[in-house]
């Protein structure tokens, strides 16, 4: 079962970066928004399998956690992006705690205990969308994720010649066709 929505994932992934990479190259504004609205649906979407058990261990609750808490957001637009999530809000909650605000960084201990109940603008990150707080982290980063982008692309082109270096070095004459030795 999860392989089939890691496909699902991996599709809607291509797609949409392809939508955006047409509508960044031929500067068309209607597929710049497809793409966007593309990935803030996506996002949304995996808000439904957050907390889905007890142990806190599932990948989109890893995810969802190391977003929230790293950048200080809750849901993808706020935290009503939660109340579609059955498993939360059968608890009573409104908010998961990686929305509220801890006691220290890197801490688990929050500031108000009551805040995934009723959370407040001094408790927690409630109104800030994760979806824009994604986009001013890679704005303010532009540098680096170009920087990791273009080393990327490097080493997949330095791969890419060494395979076929490997290739020719393997099929010389002395192999014959089609890889069959020849003997005279």
């Amino acid at each position: 079962m999860i392989s089939y929505i890691l496909i699902v994932a991996g599709a809607l992934t291509f797609i949409v970066s392809f939508l955006g990479y047409c509508g960044a190259m031929f500067e068309s504004r209607c597929l710049l928004c497809v793409a966007e609205k593309g990935t803030q649906m996506f996002l949304k979407s995996t808000i439904k399998y957050y907390a889905t058990t007890t142990d806190k261990a599932e990948t989109v609750t890893v995810a969802w956690d190391g977003i929230m808490s790293q950048l200080h957001c809750c849901g993808v637009e706020s935290y009503r992006d939660f109340s579609e999530n059955t498993n939360l809000t059968t608890t009573g909650k409104l908010i998961p705690e990686a929305c509220c605000i801890k006691v220290s960084e890197g801490s688990n201990v929050l500031k108000d205990p009551s805040c995934p109940i009723s959370p407040t603008a001094s408790n927690s990150y409630y109104q800030v969308g994760c979806y824009k707080a994604i986009v001013t982290a890679i704005e303010e980063n532009a540098a680096i994720v170009i920087g990791v982008a273009a080393a990327l692309v490097f080493v997949e082109v330095l791969v890419i010649i060494l395979a076929l270096y490997l290739a020719c070095c393997y099929w010389r004459p002395q192999h014959g066709r089609l890889g069959v030795k020849v003997s005279y």
